[in-house]
């Protein structure tokens, strides 16, 4: 898979004009985000052109809110890895609104969904908490923010937001240049950056990480670091979510190069962040090829339980991450017309549990469609007294790295 980065710095009356795309066969742009599409690109142009060009950074969708957001990485694709090619490069304001929420698409929240609870699963146990209980009134209203969402779900999203920048803050701001390699925040992503652009329509990020996340938790239960019910937890919230646990291409040869790569990145070591238990983080390191491949075979195993055997909804990028169309359709779909697997078997399987949190039955049965087409969506940021919150306590250290906003007039 080729990868060709192209961007455009200007000079304007108001300073730099940075324009930017990543090619990848057919016109790829891996960024997540119906707007946020430059972001990384641009981001990363400005760090190579002359060294420092100043930017601002405004994130248009859950992962780019709680996540993308909160770190002064940019960085672009290249050939069959995630994010191979970058820089360290702070922009000088980061303004967080999350008004934008009200015209994301479900498939995006569901993408954003993941992030959370990687942020949550190893870090802060009352935020995953929060997220069992009210799943999926939290995809189907885009985290409180359509017009039916109850005041008790809106709640609970700005709590859950709230939670997750501060633990992403917390995490990365000793951290900033990853001088550290044993990063918590690294859950989901020891064997995703190969997969995920590996099929012929790459995953979308979500689903990409939630995989490595659900089959590192069956290996650290294999292992012993996790017990029954909260591994089955975990899992049952992915499958409840409608997020991805397992992939045709994700099989032994794709953990061992997978594993052969990232071991080049964390000098020397596995460094797979698992739960253990939940809410707190171990690491990883002296785990042979043969045990992985036995948790492997116990994880697919576990899969023929769930709905579509682990596959998750809306798994594949789109014309809403990428922008490119050709005649009105998304220049994926005919890419995925081609693709053997899951996904073609299982496109109008939408039914997930409207249970409230995970149960003995894994929050498979009564079932509920989330349509996201006949959502209504209204202007709504985070409460007032959050909104104080987060930009006087949690921001206090982008003085130094980039200040971060968030808009009280949203609300």
């Amino acid at each position: 898979m080729a990868s060709d980065m192209k961007a455009t710095v200007e000079p304007t009356k108001k300073g730099f004009s940075v324009c930017g795309y990543e090619k990848i066969e057919y016109d790829f742009e891996f960024l997540d985000g119906v707007f946020n599409k430059q972001n990384n690109v641009a981001g990363f142009a400005c760090a190579a052109y002359r060294r420092n060009t100043p930017f601002i950074r405004i994130p248009t969708t859950v992962i780019g809110l709680i996540d993308a957001s909160v770190s002064i990485k940019v960085a672009v694709n290249y050939g069959n890895y995630k994010n191979r090619l970058g820089a360290y490069h702070a922009p000088t304001h980061t303004f967080l609104d999350f008004t934008f929420l009200r015209t994301l698409p479900t498939a995006q929240i569901r993408n954003g969904f993941a992030e959370l609870i990687k942020i949550s699963i190893c870090a802060h146990l009352e935020t995953f908490d929060l997220l069992d209980r009210f799943c999926e009134e939290l995809i189907k209203t885009g985290f409180g923010r359509t017009d039916g969402a109850s005041k008790e779900v809106r709640d609970a999203a700005d709590r859950i937001n709230r939670n997750g920048i501060h633990e992403m803050l917390k995490l990365e701001t000793p951290n900033l240049h990853e001088i550290m390699l044993d990063r918590v925040i690294a859950y989901g992503h020891t064997w995703s950056p190969l997969h995920e652009l590996s099929p012929d329509v790459p995953l979308r990020h979500g689903h990409a990480i939630s995989i490595d996340m659900a089959y590192s938790a069956t290996l650290a239960h294999v292992l012993g670091k996790l017990s029954s019910d909260e591994h089955r937890r975990l899992l049952n919230l992915f499958s409840r979510a409608g997020l991805s646990m397992d992939h045709p291409l994700f099989d032994e040869d794709m953990l061992e190069k997978a594993t052969s790569a990232i071991l080049k990145t964390r000098d020397g070591k596995l460094r797979a962040a698992v739960p253990s238990p939940l809410g707190n983080c171990e690491f990883l390191n002296d785990i042979s090829h043969e045990d992985m491949c036995a948790a492997l075979k116990v994880h697919k195993d576990l899969m023929k339980e769930y709905p579509r055997q682990g596959a998750g909804l809306e798994a594949y990028v789109d014309a809403s991450d990428t922008g490119y169309t050709i005649n009105g359709s998304s220049v994926e779909d005919e890419s995925r017309k081609y693709m053997n697997g899951v996904e073609q078997t299982v496109t109008r399987d939408d039914t997930i549990s409207s249970n409230g949190s995970s149960t003995p039955e894994y929050g498979l049965s009564n079932g509920k469609n989330l349509d996201q087409d006949k959502a209504t969506y209204a202007a709504a940021g985070f409460e007032p007294e959050i909104l104080k919150k987060l930009n006087a306590e949690e921001m206090k250290s982008s003085s130094t790295h980039g200040k971060v906003h968030v808009d009280e007039e949203c609300c």
